[in-house]
């Protein structure tokens, strides 16, 4: 039997934390800025609690 929040303690574990490291270097290197990054990361913190966006639109582009 899978371990419940197996997918959410992954993603929240693993994948954010492995993302969120690089951050100095990504600000460093003006890859980003600090306001988009850290909109960024709370997009992937509210996608691993399967909650739905607000700041996106689910629309396709033409």
């Amino acid at each position: 039997m899978p371990r419940q929040g197996g997918v959410e303690g992954f993603t929240r574990n693993t994948f954010i934390a492995m993302v969120a490291s690089v951050r100095d270097k990504a600000l460093a290197a003006a890859l980003t800025t600090t306001a988009d990054w850290e909109q960024g990361i709370a997009d992937l913190l509210r996608t691993a609690h399967h909650e739905p966006s607000t700041t996106r639109s689910s629309k396709p582009s033409p």
